[in-house]
């Protein structure tokens, strides 16, 4: 093989390379556009949706709905507020009162005010994945009554 055609067979093959390297990112871009699954960063509402409104939130219908606006809003919400070390009751007044409580972790009663509550659970509507399920902020407080974490769960 004389020099001029293996450095044109080495040229053609790095172009092979790099033509297969843009065809499978541009099918894994596709197949994430298309279904939008669980491990997709883009997931309709949370990333691009709504701006948070309070009262909005608070108003809102509770659980099982795709109207649900409380998941559009939920990136904003997140973004705008630092929700870890806030009080208990800066969460009442800023989402309301939670779709549930979880007593359980203390060992408290399932009738129990949200006083007592060591989790809040706020129903987002399903948004996330393939939107089959009710998607849910889970907020867990700890010492002092502040907030210790929060997550966000498709139930």
């Amino acid at each position: 093989m004389s020099d001029a055609s293996s450095r044109e067979y080495g040229r053609r093959r790095r172009l092979g390379c790099w033509l297969t390297v843009a065809l499978v990112v541009a099918a894994a871009w596709g197949l994430l556009r298309v279904f939008e699954g669980p491990i997709s960063v883009r997931t309709r509402g949370w990333c691009y949706g709504r701006a948070f409104d309070a009262e909005e939130w608070r108003s809102a219908i509770a659980a099982g709905s795709l109207d649900n606006p409380r998941g559009a809003m939920i990136g904003d919400l997140t973004r705008r507020y630092q929700l870890r070390g806030m009080p208990r009751q800066r969460i009442l007044q800023l989402l309301g009162p939670p779709t549930g409580v979880n007593h359980f972790l203390r060992g408290g009663r399932e009738d129990e005010a949200t006083a007592t509550a060591q989790e809040f659970d706020y129903a987002l509507g399903a948004y996330a994945g393939f939107q089959i399920d009710e998607d849910v902020l889970v907020i867990r407080f700890g010492r002092g009554d502040v907030v210790a974490r929060w997550w966000l769960v498709g139930t």
